[in-house]
């Protein structure tokens, strides 16, 4: 699609972004004395609607997705940010359907499939009726589930499917932008997993079943170094120009999970000047996800008697 059937798409966008939160906002969330006076600034910002917490966060996701569904010329092109969704939803109805609990709750909107499309398919355990780039997986979940009860392993199954729907759902558009947002959230789900898996002794199975392979990430290599240990895997990062993520890495665990966030905030960040195509739709997104993040933080902080210091340890970058 031209960049230019965008124009007016971007054009309501710039002006719904004078509706974000700034960082002096978050500052003054920051110095509130409790958890209720977040929720009193929040509502004069007129923030979720009038929504009562935590329904509030859900509520501004909504009222985010409404905009992009309204301007955008092609939803289909937002595929790649809605199907996290999917699998969640996946985990959350394949889970709930095997224990009889409820799972209404849990779901997350909006996605690509309707949930009562993964909940017919598990009722009746007719997986070829969904997508390929979901059926599949939830079928080698749901054997996981009910012939083992590992749900690890069901896990995986659907988080590696996820991961590679993100790159099919990208790699298929001609938005050179899409693709590279794609690729970056494939690589850094890749170091995290490759850090997480060296620091608790996960086995060549596991990260084989786990890692994606995406540009500069080679899984053999990866899952050697995983192997070896976290300063293997640091090392491995030092190696394959991923610098900034092995410093990250040898700081602390914590250190390198901001630094992917971070990674992913600066490069969505590149679109914030753009006046054509779809980057700025993205931004927009990822700065409404980013400002969303920040608020629940702050606020579940405030909840439990944080300090303002400790609560900022947990926040990531705005967009």
């Amino acid at each position: 699609m031209r960049d230019t059937a965008y124009t007016s798409a971007v054009s309501r966008i710039r002006a719904n972004e004078n509706y974000l939160l700034t960082n002096a906002d978050i500052d003054r969330l920051l110095g509130a004395k409790d958890a209720a006076e977040v929720a009193s600034f929040l509502a004069d910002k007129g923030y979720g609607g009038g929504a009562e917490m935590p329904e509030l966060f859900a509520k501004e996701r909504e009222r985010a997705w409404d905009l992009i569904r309204e301007v955008a010329p092609d939803f289909s092109l937002f595929y790649p940010l809605l199907v996290p969704n999917d699998f969640h939803n996946a985990k959350a109805v394949l889970k709930g359907t095997i224990s009889g609990l409820d799972y209404a709750p849990l779901l997350m909107q909006p996605s690509v499939l309707p949930p009562e499309e993964l909940k017919s398919a598990v009722d009746a355990r007719k997986f070829s009726s969904l997508p390929d780039w979901i059926g599949p997986a939830l079928e080698t979940a749901y054997d996981a589930l009910t012939h083992t009860g590992d749900g690890q392993l069901a896990d995986v199954a659907l988080d590696h499917a996820c991961l590679e729907a993100i790159l099919r759902f990208g790699e298929a558009q001609k938005d050179a932008f899409v693709r590279g947002y794609c690729a970056c959230v494939v690589q850094t789900a890749d170091l995290r997993i490759a850090a997480r898996s060296a620091a608790t002794g996960k086995r060549a199975a596991f990260l084989e079943s786990a890692l994606v392979p995406c540009g500069r990430i080679d899984t053999a290599s990866l899952t050697v170094a995983a192997l070896e240990g976290v300063s293997a895997v640091a090392d491995w990062m030092d190696a394959n120009d991923w610098p900034d993520a092995a410093s990250a890495l040898r700081s602390s665990p914590a250190a390198l999970e901001r630094w992917c966030d971070n990674a992913l905030t600066d490069y969505v960040r590149e679109a914030r000047y753009a006046i054509f195509g779809i980057s700025p739709l993205y931004q927009y997104l990822a700065s409404k996800n980013a400002e969303i993040a920040a608020v629940r933080v702050i606020y579940t902080g405030k909840r439990a008697g944080f300090s303002e210091e400790k609560i900022k340890s947990y926040l990531r970058a705005l967009v």
